[in-house]
């Protein structure tokens, strides 16, 4: 079914029910719901209107239902969220920080293309970063935290049997939202909140290319688990697992004849296979 806001066939797309399905999902008008499928993901509705926008338009971007390299407008956004120009452009500005959309003057908007070698580097930034922030949650997380991240690893564990993959999209941004809470630490935070988009993004671009989502959800399961037990070395073992997987894919995707310093545009991940 095509994406009702590019007008494209994305073939396997995760939002292949239509843009609008999700962004109703997200709004709630069919859960009842702000954001979240599985019940560690469920939020209720007090978000403000921007942060409801900028949900739906991330969860667009990450999952690709936006198509990496696409001009779109503003309007077109707006129409997308249902919710109106003005939290609609606030979400956009946020997004532009997190590097998920580029503003270009006169033109409109894109969405930021897929940098495959700039994955490396990223990876490289997550294991110093990301480890900070999982060994600081399993030392200083509060009760409540280690339940909610309990319930999640549950969640996660189920993502596997129902193969689910946009709950396992919002269960994956919740978990690290819950790990930035967590850790206790502003500066780790800030140096970690711009690029978890990205980083989520390109699992997905992995996951087209035959990476299992289900091994991925068993990883996170166990380094949920692993913050639960308050164990510093295995939370920081089980991120490194983590990562040591996500390198693998991203490693092989720079060995098909590609120059290292173009980066995957529209027209290449739609070519992606499912």
């Amino acid at each position: 079914m095509p994406c009702l806001l590019l007008g494209i066939e994305w073939p396997g797309c995760l939002i292949s029910r239509t843009c609008i399905t999700m962004s109703e999902d997200i709004m709630g008008k069919k859960t009842g719901l702000a954001f979240g499928a599985g019940k560690a993901g469920y939020l209720p509705l007090r978000k403000s209107l921007a942060e409801r926008a900028y949900d739906i338009l991330e969860e667009a971007i990450i999952t690709l239902g936006l198509a990496p390299g696409s001009i779109v407008s503003e309007q077109e956004l707006s129409e997308l969220t249902g919710i109106g120009r003005t939290p609609t452009r606030e979400a956009i500005q946020r997004l532009s920080r997190d590097r998920l959309i580029q503003v270009l003057p006169k033109r409109g908007l894109m969405v930021s293309p897929l940098d495959l070698v700039g994955q490396l580097n990223l990876l490289e930034l997550r294991r110093e970063v990301e480890g900070l922030v999982c060994r600081s949650a399993a030392r200083r997380a509060t009760l409540d935290q280690r339940v909610r991240f309990s319930s999640i690893a549950v969640d996660f564990r189920s993502c596997i049997v129902s193969n689910d993959q946009i709950n396992f999209a919002r269960l994956d941004k919740e978990f690290g939202e819950l790990c930035l809470e967590a850790a206790q630490n502003e500066y780790a935070e800030a140096a970690m909140r711009p690029i978890l988009g990205l980083a989520r993004r390109s699992w997905h671009y992995h996951q087209r290319r035959g990476a299992s989502m289900s091994e991925m959800a068993l990883l996170h399961a166990v380094l949920a688990d692993r913050i639960v037990s308050g164990d510093e070395d295995l939370a920081d073992a089980a991120l490194t697992n983590l990562l040591d997987y996500v390198e693998r894919y991203a490693k092989s995707t720079l060995n098909v004849p590609l120059s290292r310093k173009r980066p995957i545009a529209q027209n290449d991940a739609q070519q992606v296979p499912t």
